[in-house]
């Protein structure tokens, strides 16, 4: 039922229940306003509500209450769920404002991956649905849809760009509530099917199969340097200290946390590969890899196809298989390498991510690291034992299967 409560500025507010959380309430305010007005403005907030919980229309004398009121008052009632608001703002006009706004302050990837959530959220539901409109019914079966088309991960992202989208429209005053509120664990979460090992074997055998030095600098880089995907197709020649033997890492991917540059060695195999190239180099040019960085943002902001393809056919040259995930796994190989050798803390400094981040996501064991465990021995072998194992198990089980005899007069029951 419908409350009435005055606050100490002397405005006045109804508090009804939310229409989407039972046990909550919203409020709604009505300004500084004689007692007996506000009063009145509670009764027929109340039979708003009363028709709401019952599903029933509103009684004509309450219909044309609803049909004078002030175009302010109505918004304040629409956010509460108890009117409409004619001509409200619909699916396709939102998103196109949004993604307009957000033109200045996103980077080029980033903006493509919330065009392309806007483009599913337009196909699902049309462009004329307005926002209001949109339940948490509706967005389970966005939810459904989505999982039943795509990878966990992927819909997972693109569920929680289209709650960001709305919790948008929340804060802007469009909506009471978030229809996607209800959805949780919407973060990326490790597929182990698809990790793979890289091995420094492998990487041997593909080189060779490369066409090119930018090839072959660009899989070294990958695999040795750790670096992601557009960290390495955004290297420079300045980036490269050959006197310290180390390398600046620009990235975008951590510049808005204040880490748009970090510093890492100049490994051996690096340090080879890019020799190599600087001597095939034209004059005057500055990034590393510019036929590659070209062709790898020919179609949209960091979209990787036009790369991933032909490494394939590389891969498959070499006598290989080739990897799920190419490029995320010879980051991944790389990070497992340097933590095996060097400290958690420059090893998370130098592949520019959290601790948290690389014990979910990258560090595995490897098979041959098990191998050598079997091998750890810490306590000396004694002289008297056998020498193969399974000669003391044999021993030990005849041992336990051989039963002592009783002694004489002792008794077969227990004592009482």
């Amino acid at each position: 039922m419908a409350r009435l409560a005055k606050q100490e500025s002397g405005s006045w507010k109804v508090y009804v229940e939310h229409p989407y959380r039972a046990g909550s309430y919203t409020s709604i305010t009505l300004g500084k306003l004689p007692k007996r007005e506000a009063e009145g403005l509670r009764y027929r907030i109340g039979q708003l509500e009363a028709c709401r919980k019952a599903g029933t229309p509103w009684p004509p004398e309450l219909a044309r209450w609803v049909g004078q009121l002030p175009p302010k008052l109505r918004r304040k009632l629409a956010r509460s769920g108890l009117v409409e608001v004619p001509g409200g703002v619909t699916l396709g006009q939102f998103l196109q404002e949004y993604l307009e706004s957000r033109k200045k302050d996103l980077k080029p990837g980033t903006l493509y991956q919330l065009q392309c959530v806007a483009h599913e959220l337009v196909q699902h539901w049309g462009p004329d649905r307005l926002l209001e409109q949109i339940t948490p019914g509706d967005v389970d079966e966005l939810k459904h849809a989505l999982f039943s088309r795509l990878s966990p991960n992927t819909a997972r992202r693109r569920l929680a760009r289209a709650k960001q989208f709305f919790t948008y429209a929340v804060r802007k005053k469009l909506l009471l509530s978030n229809p996607f509120e209800h959805l949780r664990n919407l973060t990326v979460k490790p597929n182990l099917e698809r990790e793979y090992y890289v091995s420094v074997q492998e990487i041997r055998q593909l080189l060779p199969c490369l066409p090119d030095a930018q090839w072959r600098a660009l899989i070294v880089v990958y695999r040795f340097q750790g670096l992601r995907y557009q960290e390495a197709l955004d290297l420079q020649w300045e980036h490269v200290l050959w006197d310290q033997n180390m390398l600046i890492v620009p990235s975008q991917k951590t510049q808005r946390e204040g880490k748009g540059v970090r510093v890492m060695p100049l490994f051996p195999e690096t340090q080879d590969a890019l020799g190599e190239l600087w001597e095939q180099a034209s004059e005057g040019e500055s990034y590393l890899f510019p036929d590659l960085r070209k062709r790898g943002r020919e179609k949209a902001p960091g979209w990787n196809h036009n790369l991933r393809r032909p490494l394939e056919l590389y891969i498959l040259r070499a006598g290989l298989k080739p990897w799920p995930k190419l490029f995320q796994n010879l980051r991944r190989s790389c990070a497992i390498d340097l933590a095996e050798r060097f400290p958690a803390h420059a090893v998370t400094q130098w592949l520019g991510h959290t601790l948290k981040v690389a014990q979910e996501h990258y560090w595995r064991v490897r098979p041959e690291l098990v191998q050598q465990a079997t091998h750890f021995r810490r306590l000396p072998a004694s002289s008297e034992s056998p020498n193969h194992p399974q000669e003391q198990v044999a021993k030990k089980g005849a041992l336990l299967g051989a039963r002592p005899a009783r002694k004489a007069g002792k008794s077969a029951d227990k004592p009482t």
